[in-house]
């Protein structure tokens, strides 16, 4: 059985000898990269002409993103949609000299990347409200008080949304901690191009170091450079520089990818074979980390035109993974390790405490739920794995409006086949409203 029901929020899954498995050949298709498409509109936002954006994530955080773009006084127009993507053109109007309240929603990426284009628009005295809603009011936003050593004024509620943002973005030589988020890195590297003048910056604490170099891949496709060491420690940023490009393509998404690599690893021990298209073998996103994790478990997955393919399994064996640039492949991890015979242990996972939920304890509930061993111990998840049928009846997820955790959750009942009701599963749509969709492909 699966059952999705819009109208109470809920995800029915139970998956047993009557109700089991398509046994067909099953492709699972990634969806658009939700990071990139975000970097990606912020290029267009920042570009002195327009552009078009092909293949964008329909995502909420991307629409949130769209929305703010409107607000700054830009059309966006929508050119094409598909399920799970769309085509837009972002038309430069103006830039408008009485913004008073950008609403980010629940996008903590765009939240912390606007502050800086914020300085660069209409009139530096002025002050700007950054807001958001839902969960990213909770977030931690004191790190952008970094900003004032490049002309901005900002002030938080509290360490928390709303932010109130004054001044004109400046040239300077400063330094930015990323130990909670590199996010306000992406924004200044982005922005930072088009003041007068050249900026160093220097990084404390260099964590998110994927995430850092797709800003800089991103940027790179514009036209827009900037000078770096290999730690990813030291930044030159040559001044009055533009983004210029015409079109733009999406990659699709590692993030969301890695949870079907997981899902097709558990349909292969049950002999269905399973391909997973749209995602890139050269993509720089912090999440292809998973098919190092993978050969590490004894999963030998091919690549072809298809995408990827799990070939053959041997038993699954414990794993140990340094989280620490890719914080995001923590829940998929922690799904795959439920199935791997023995202890694994995912290191440097602290950062995960400030997402949509605190996915730390999250997590540990999840797993306590489906009868899973697991611990927290000096920044590291330990899971105590098995292949033992647990005689747990049902389970109840609270998602904590969390789309990966609802995700996991979800992996988890297919894999252990236990009764699921999942709380809150709409909240998938944050990166990849066509989950449920997906999950759907695979039940007779």
């Amino acid at each position: 059985m699966f059952e999705y029901n819009i109208q109470n929020d809920i995800v029915k899954i139970h998956i047993n000898s009557n109700t089991g498995l398509t046994k067909k050949p099953v492709i699972l298709v990634a969806p658009p990269s939700k990071s990139v498409s975000i970097r990606a509109v912020f290029g267009g936002l920042l570009s002195s002409e327009g552009i078009i954006l092909r293949k964008l994530s329909t995502c909420s955080d991307v629409l949130s993103t769209l929305n703010v773009v409107n607000t700054l006084g830009n059309n966006v127009d929508l050119l094409s949609k598909e399920d799970e993507s769309i085509d837009i053109q972002i038309t430069k109007v103006s830039r408008k000299q009485d913004v008073n309240i950008v609403n980010c929603g629940e996008s903590g990426l765009c939240a912390r990347m606007i502050v800086p284009v914020l300085g660069l628009i209409g009139q530096p005295q002025k002050a700007k409200t950054v807001t958001g809603e839902g969960s990213l009011l909770n977030r931690p936003f004191d790190m952008l008080g970094q900003l004032r050593q490049f002309g901005l004024a900002v002030n938080t509620t509290n360490g928390k949304l709303p932010v109130i943002v004054q001044g004109e973005l400046k040239s300077n030589k400063g330094y930015i901690d990323t130990s909670i988020t590199s996010q306000v890195l992406s924004g200044l590297l982005m922005t930072l191009p088009l003041v007068s003048g050249n900026s160093e910056i220097s990084v404390e604490n260099p964590l998110s170091k994927p995430y850092i170099l797709l800003t800089l891949d991103v940027m790179s496709r514009f036209g827009v450079h900037v000078l770096h060491d290999e730690a990813l420690k030291h930044f030159e940023i040559p001044g009055e520089q533009s983004y210029v490009l015409s079109e733009f393509q999406i990659e699709g998404d590692w993030s969301a990818g890695a949870f079907l690599l997981v899902l097709a690893i558990l349909l292969k021990k049950e002999g269905i074979n399973v391909s997973v298209s749209n995602l890139s073998i050269n993509s720089v996103q912090a999440d292809k980390a998973i098919l190092d994790v993978l050969k590490d478990v004894g999963v030998l997955v091919n690549y072809s035109h298809l995408g990827f393919t799990v070939d053959s399994i041997d038993e699954l064996k414990p794993f140990e993974f340094n989280a620490e640039d890719c914080p995001d492949l923590v829940p998929p991890l922690v799904c795959l390790a439920t199935f791997c015979e023995g202890e694994s242990k995912i290191y440097g996972v602290g950062r995960l405490q400030y997402k949509e939920s605190n996915r730390l304890e999250a997590l540990g509930k999840l797993l306590n739920d489906f009868g899973i061993k697991c611990c927290i111990e000096n920044n590291v998840f330990i899971v105590v794995g098995s292949t033992t049928r647990f005689t747990t009846d049902s389970v109840l997820v609270d998602s904590y409006k969390d789309h990966r955790i609802a995700m996991a959750g979800s992996i988890l009942a297919f894999g252990k086949k236990i009764r699921t009701i999942i709380k809150d599963g709409s909240c998938v749509s944050k990166s990849f409203p066509g989950f449920y969709k997906q999950l759907m492909n695979i039940v007779r």
